[in-house]
């Protein structure tokens, strides 16, 4: 998120500043990736809602110096103005060389070391609810077939919320189904848990429900309290995840601890892995995004990030 007083520190401490805490941990990834939950754009407000979050399109340097290589715009701010201001926030990405995710859900395809990996940007709120629509199931049969891995980066859940609801499971079981690998989640403002989820051919998908916040002028409690996803992709579907212990200081991220349990910890894809439990923290709703999270191979930060391990891509989100 790049606007409110996030973006009044910005401008007194410069681009580079808003990242300079993760920054290390940006730099040993292949790919990073995040959600940019923001409408970055000069196009005027146009919607009526509580909350709005608009950033001026100098903001485009923060993204640019952190390098970047996907953002989603499949949330429920990246049209606060309206379709002119995603058209300009499109524009301005592609300009910086940072592919646009969404808001529909048309696909992208990165390539790293000859691994073709495929995103697809899905928002399930009210009222849109995906079960209406069978575009988004057709668009991950179509890239399933033309790509390695698969991502989804999935905007759902209930705001404040540390527990993944009914809706996200079901909705995840049936990503699994279709074969995706990876499952990047967003919304909540707080972290959730993660899980794996039996897929098609002896796959299997790694569902990271919610990721937090991340550059985002959140207030203190759990929502200060946020995760770079760091994860090893090989053809096969995630090789092993890492998650790197994040804390928003200031609206900024900065490295920090899990009060749950030790950081760093590392998983690979074991057949029994439960994956994370449940944060153990004290809960406060979260208040904005670029909400960027993070991940790596990819590694979505929360945005996305990824790192590099012999010739296999890391994702940081």
């Amino acid at each position: 998120m790049l606007a409110r007083w996030v973006a009044k520190r910005i401008d007194r401490e410069g681009a580079e500043s808003a990242f300079a805490g993760v920054r290390n941990e940006f730099d040993r990834a292949d790919l990073v990736v995040g959600n940019l939950e923001c409408a970055l754009t000069s196009a005027p407000v146009a919607v009526r809602k509580p909350i709005v979050l608009r950033a001026d399109p100098d903001k485009l340097a923060v993204l640019e110096s952190a390098g970047f290589a996907a953002l989603s715009l499949a949330n429920n701010h990246s049209q606060d103005c309206g379709a002119a201001g995603v058209v300009e926030a499109r524009r301005l990405l592609a300009s910086a060389k940072i592919v646009p995710v969404g808001p529909s859900f048309d696909t992208v395809v990165l390539t790293r070391h000859g691994l073709r990996i495929g995103f697809i940007g899905i928002m399930d709120l009210p009222p849109i609810r995906l079960n209406r629509f069978g575009a988004w199931r057709r668009e991950i049969s179509r890239i399933r077939e033309k790509t390695d891995i698969v991502v989804a980066m999935l905007h759902w859940g209930v705001e404040g919320s540390a527990k993944a609801g009914d809706a996200q499971r079901s909705l995840a079981a049936s990503l699994a189904g279709l074969g995706v690998d990876l499952v990047l989640g967003s919304h909540p403002h707080v972290l959730q848990p993660l899980t794996w989820l039996p897929a098609p051919h002896h796959r299997r998908c790694l569902v990271a429900f919610s990721l937090g916040n991340f550059l985002f002028d959140a207030r203190p409690g759990s929502e200060r309290t946020s995760a770079i996803l760091s994860v090893v992709l090989g053809p096969s579907g995630v090789v092993r995840y890492r998650e790197i212990p994040v804390r928003i200081d200031h609206g900024f991220p900065v490295l920090g601890s899990f009060s749950a349990r030790p950081p760093n910890r590392s998983h690979s894809a074991a057949p029994d892995h439960a994956v994370r439990p449940e944060y153990k923290v004290s809960l406060n709703a979260i208040a904005g995004s670029t909400r960027t999270a993070s991940s790596r191979v990819l590694r979505h930060v929360s945005p996305f990030h990824a790192s590099f391990n012999g010739q296999r891509p890391r994702l940081m989100i």
